[in-house]
């Protein structure tokens, strides 16, 4: 996740195949597995920080180390709340860090572990 700050753009999103410089939304975070929560409704997009030629910026890179046991998958306010079908499995947090760190980070494919094949739906 990334939480930007109000002053120093350094957030680039990928559309069409080019890189955009984000404005600083305050408190906003960016985040992959915020679409499998929301089962689908809030995307993640491909996206990466950059530095600032202009203005100094700390960058800290962090690690939420879950317990392995601990599930990531669609919230049930998410299905059931607003009666959406499920689009998402539910994955341990375990399997999600070796998929992703078992793959370049490039594109979205390290997303693909969530999503449910037409024939897991309904």
């Amino acid at each position: 996740m990334l939480l930007q700050d109000d002053d120093i753009a350094g957030l680039q999103i990928k559309y069409k195949e080019e890189w955009f410089l984000v404005k600083p939304i305050p408190d906003a975070l960016v985040g992959d597995v915020i679409e499998a929560w929301s089962n689908g409704i809030y995307k993640s997009i491909e996206h990466r920080a950059i530095t600032s030629n202009k203005k100094a910026r700390m960058s800290l890179a962090t690690s939420v180390i879950a317990n392995e046991v601990v599930e990531i998958g669609p919230l049930q306010e998410m299905v059931e709340g607003i009666g959406r079908p499920k689009m998402y499995r539910t994955v341990k947090y375990l399997d999600y860090i070796r998929h992703t760190l078992g793959r370049k980070m490039e594109g979205k494919a390290h997303t693909r572990i969530f999503k449910l094949d037409d024939e897991d739906q309904g």
